[in-house]
């Protein structure tokens, strides 16, 4: 068959080859390949029984060749990707690399994006917390000046520090989060947007040979 005879070509072509070689399976798959008939009667839609066994001979047969055809197609693909060196948002991979990262995009875009909520959460939460002893602070200062009037203006406020940083919050993280999520949100970006072009690109230009 045609589709057998073309030794090689680049992985652009080879990937759709490789859909239509799928769906032509897939087609003959579908074929009938056993019938019966009654008596001297002949399997409906057919000449002769002969036409029949033929015909489904000949279908078995391009279907196997179609399917050891695909395999040598897929094969060569794989071969070739896990090969074949891009470079995508400053950062060298194979081509297996990359499409497996394109892949887990949105497990990447969703991890960055827990951790950026789970970032601003923790900030807004101290943020209350602060206003609130700033509140506390004030009213303890307050009610201590109004009980003793030789209380200094500077006193009050040491007092007021004192109580601020007594309730004081802190974050607690593992590494520099804020940091962090800028980083990898630049990456991402970049990568999504270089990524189809840059493997279209290679798969033009890059030859391979199918067994």
């Amino acid at each position: 068959m045609e589709e057998t005879n073309e030794k090689q070509m680049n992985v652009q072509r080879a990937l759709i080859k490789l859909k239509t070689t799928r769906k032509k399976i897939d087609k003959l798959i579908d074929k009938k390949y056993v019938s019966y008939v009654v008596g001297t009667s002949k399997v409906l839609g057919y000449n002769s029984n002969d036409d029949f066994k033929n015909e489904a001979k000949t279908n078995y047969q391009a279907m196997a060749d179609l399917k050891n055809y695909y395999i040598a197609l897929k094969t060569a693909i794989v071969l070739s990707n896990a090969t074949t060196i891009v470079k995508i948002a400053g950062k060298e991979m194979t081509v297996a690399e990359a499409i497996e990262r394109k892949n887990d995009l949105e497990n990447e875009k969703r991890t960055i994006f827990k951790l950026k909520n789970e970032y601003y959460s923790i900030l807004s939460t101290i943020e209350s917390i602060n206003v609130n002893n700033q509140k506390l602070a004030e009213e303890m200062t307050k009610t201590i000046a109004g009980k003793d009037s030789k209380i200094s203006e500077d006193d009050i406020k040491k007092l007021k520090k004192v109580i601020e940083d007594f309730k004081q919050p802190s974050i607690i993280e593992g590494f520099d989060t804020r940091k962090e999520i800028d980083k990898v949100e630049e990456e991402l970006a970049l990568f999504e947007q270089e990524v189809d072009i840059i493997l279209t690109e290679s798969n033009v230009r890059t030859i391979i040979t199918i067994n």
